[in-house]
């Protein structure tokens, strides 16, 4: 029982280290998976593999099918990225680790959000990710072979088991280490395309403040104390309503689901 509660352990640290890492690699991106493997070839793969060696190759082509292009460069290798260690832990997880300590889909998706810094940590409930991704999968089920269809439909499935037709998580839904992994990817999609927004927010704020700051050195020159009184106030004033903007930014961008 021990050594079954120190393997769950060992499979949750490892997730937060490598939610921490796929989030920060985010910006990164090349041209597409790789087109001769498919959905159903991987989670075959993965399902069959009864060897570190195996599933190594396995989740590599899963990386390759679904992650290519979308949060990692193509021209960057994945080893770089994620440490060893880290990736040997799922591996080992979906090799080892009894179905019975599969975490739910609240679970992983709790200790994947609590490893982000607070300000790039989601605000939605596990059900309401789940009714996401729910509302992705037909359209998923359909087309399986892309990469962002086929991280969704890795993601809601047991390796080697595929169903016909989408089917529908909820919170309680456990997830074998793989769809974990798939998780933690699809997630850092969703992080690409907020931040995207946030980023702009603080582009126009920060422009916003080096122009407020020339114009209120500008107003004060050659005007005496009462007039630098007034222009340092204006500007703290201007200054003030640029911060205001910039939080209504990041607001709007949370309200979109993008920030």
């Amino acid at each position: 029982m021990k050594s079954s509660f120190y393997r769950v352990c060992a499979f949750f640290a490892a997730m937060c280290l490598f939610a921490q890492i796929i989030m920060l690699a985010v910006a990164c991106g090349g041209d597409g998976g790789e087109s001769n493997l498919t959905t159903a070839v991987v989670s075959g793969e993965i399902a069959t593999a009864t060897t570190t060696g195996r599933m190594e190759s396995a989740y590599g082509d899963a990386l390759r099918l679904t992650l290519t292009g979308q949060a990692y460069s193509a021209n960057y290798p994945f080893s770089v990225q994620l440490p060893t260690a880290a990736f040997d832990v799922f591996v080992a997880a979906q090799l080892r680790l009894p179905e019975a300590n599969y975490p739910t889909l609240a679970a992983a998706y709790a200790t994947i959000n609590n490893a982000q810094i607070p300000r790039l940590r989601y605000t939605f409930t596990a059900a309401q990710l789940a009714a996401q991704i729910n509302s992705r999968l037909p359209g998923a089920y359909a087309s399986p072979n892309t990469p962002a269809n086929g991280l969704l439909v890795l993601l809601s499935s047991r390796p080697g088991h595929i169903p016909a037709a989408a089917p529908t998580l909820d919170p309680a839904t456990t997830l074998s280490p793989v769809q974990v992994f798939m998780l933690a990817q699809y997630l850092a999609q969703e992080q690409r395309n907020r931040s995207a927004c946030t980023i702009a927010c603080d582009v126009a704020y920060y422009a916003a403040l080096g122009v407020i700051a020339a114009a209120t050195a500008a107003c004060a020159e050659g005007t005496g104390f009462i007039g630098t009184a007034l222009c340092a106030a204006l500007g703290a004033a201007a200054a003030d309503a640029a911060s205001r903007a910039h939080q209504s930014c990041l607001d709007a961008c949370h309200n979109q689901g993008n920030g």
